[in-house]
């Protein structure tokens, strides 16, 4: 008190002070954690097509391959294309499919000694496929059903015909074979299809499903983990949906036809943003085609996610939340705002609606494996075992695509129930009456 220099500075520091405005113009735009040079170097902000052309597509006629053409006999071809409601046989997903894929995986295997024994790999892919396509859910269920019906329709489609299996081959052919064969076998059918100009990846549409684990939801007092130590407890909008997995998917959206083109899995407690990062993370990392645009519902929806897309020239279209107030946000509906800033200057309100309205279809795809595939839960354990479940789900949806193009059937492109008789099954007499009732007049006696 007796230093009069100490005295002011102690009275000062026990004073509030106002903070002294800074001298000059302020400036004209608020610099925010938001807002930052990279918004200003958008690689999609250049001159983009009109959005009538992005979101045109071909139209694929009611006209087979010159495959399709020497694979039918006359009476399949006048069934296929003259009889309405006729939807295929399920054994042409076969034979129209290369399966040498898992011939050479089944030798693969045998020259590694393995403790399990191996059953016919070709064999158990079909019986998996006819499973998931009945919407069978449990191994011992599917056994019971092939011993009471007659199992001699697939006769035609095995390379074993004596061989039924058992839940113990069902578990075999998942445990020994690994990831990578189910992997490529997805992705040697994208590119086939990518090949005969069926999809591009103009337009890519992302969502998560959650996958049930074949797991207790809850643990004991003893235990640490859940029965499966892969999983994760999952939630959704303050939702519990249990012990499994978000299974991450990109469907390429081409006008008659929607194709899964990728595929990951995440533990359920995983939140939808950082989902969403590390699918595109690896998915540009893999070299695959940069699609012009994703769209997305308000789950992944961060900068972070934004700029990713921005950087590797992809305009990210994911909804905003509604707490979202100080970014430069567009309101297209009452549930669907966007970011402005990432999106291209020269699009009108009423482009980015017609672009946006077409999320809503990878509901509609997600909804069959449900509710035709019965794939809610899982039959076994394991992020790389629910990775196998899952895109052999994929793996049926794509061939029953190819199968279409190949046999002229354009109508049954998202038909899921479709391919849902064996040819062996529908006899002669049966045949008579479809074409009779379809007014044919028959030369028989």
């Amino acid at each position: 008190m007796s230093d009069p220099s100490e005295y002011r500075r102690g009275k000062k520091a026990f004073t509030l002070q106002k903070i002294p405005k800074k001298r000059g113009r302020p400036p004209k735009f608020h610099s925010t954690k938001e807002t930052n040079l990279f918004n200003y170097f958008i690689k999609h902000n250049g001159d983009i097509m009109d959005v009538n052309y992005i979101i045109r597509f071909p139209h694929h006629l009611k006209s087979p391959t010159e495959e399709g053409r020497t694979y039918l006999s006359l009476i399949d071809a006048v069934l296929y294309w003259e009889v309405n409601g006729f939807q295929g046989f399920f054994d042409d997903l076969f034979h129209l499919a290369d399966l040498d894929h898992w011939n050479n995986w089944e030798k693969i295997l045998e020259s590694q000694n393995l403790m399990r024994k191996i059953p016919c790999l070709q064999d158990m892919f079909i019986y998996e496929c006819l499973r998931i396509h009945l919407g069978i859910e449990s191994y011992a269920q599917y056994w019971r059903i092939l011993s009471i019906l007659n199992p001699m329709v697939l006769l035609p489609l095995l390379k074993m015909p004596k061989f039924i299996p058992r839940d113990q081959d069902f578990s075999d052919f998942f445990h020994v074979v690994p990831l990578e064969a189910f992997e490529t076998f997805l992705q040697g059918l994208i590119k086939e299809i990518y090949a005969r100009k069926l999809i591009s990846y103009r337009i890519l549409i992302w969502d998560c499903q959650f996958m049930h684990s074949n797991a207790s939801d809850y643990k004991s007092k003893d235990e640490k983990f859940y029965k499966d130590r892969d999983a994760g407890l999952g939630r959704h909008n303050n939702k519990f949906l249990g012990v499994g997995y978000m299974v991450s998917t990109l469907y390429a959206y081409c006008g008659d036809i929607v194709v899964p083109v990728f595929c990951m899995l995440f533990p359920a407690n995983i939140n939808d943003k950082t989902i969403f990062f590390d699918t595109m993370s690896y998915y540009y990392s893999q070299n695959h085609p940069k699609p012009l645009i994703i769209l997305a519902d308000a789950g992944p929806y961060s900068l972070k996610n934004l700029r990713l897309l921005a950087k590797n020239g992809t305009i990210g279209m994911i909804n905003a939340p509604k707490n979202i107030k100080k970014q430069n946000i567009i309101k297209l509906s009452e549930n669907v705002r966007l970011n402005r800033d990432f999106l291209p200057p020269n699009w009108s309100l009423e482009d980015c609606i017609k672009i946006y309205n077409l999320r809503t279809i990878i509901e509609r795809l997600f909804s069959h494996n449900t509710l035709v595939y019965h794939a809610r839960r899982m039959n076994v354990r394991g992020i790389d075992q629910a990775a196998k479940h899952r895109y052999m789900i994929l793996i049926l949806d794509l061939l029953k695509v190819l199968a279409c193009h190949k046999l002229g059937r354009s109508d049954l492109f998202q038909t899921a129930t479709a391919f849902s008789q064996m040819r062996k099954g529908y006899d002669a007499h049966y045949v008579q009456m479809s074409l009779i009732n379809h007014g044919f007049k028959l030369l028989l006696p």
